[in-house]
């Protein structure tokens, strides 16, 4: 079963009930991001994406190549399991 909790700024993170607590636990993009402090035109430059490609991405109407999600998660400083691509 899924639940969803609503950070500020309207950012959604995804839990799943299990015995562990990070176990099932996925983040969006955009609260990947945000969660590491970074404004889409940093993350833009640092990526050297535009705005709108990235907002692509974390709407979920386009998908990162892995090489590309992959600089993502380095840059956010999180486990590529902890970000749901589908959001």
């Amino acid at each position: 079963m899924w639940r969803e909790e609503h950070l500020e700024g309207g950012v959604k993170y995804n839990m799943s009930e299990t015995k562990n607590n990070f176990e099932g636990c996925t983040m969006s993009l955009e609260a990947a991001r945000v969660n590491a402090k970074l404004t889409l035109e940093q993350a833009c430059e640092a990526l050297g994406i535009t705005k709108a490609t990235l907002i692509s991405y974390e709407k979920g109407r386009t998908y990162p190549t892995i090489d590309l999600a992959l600089k993502m998660c380095e840059l956010y400083k999180i486990s590529i399991n902890l970000i749901n691509f589908l959001s």
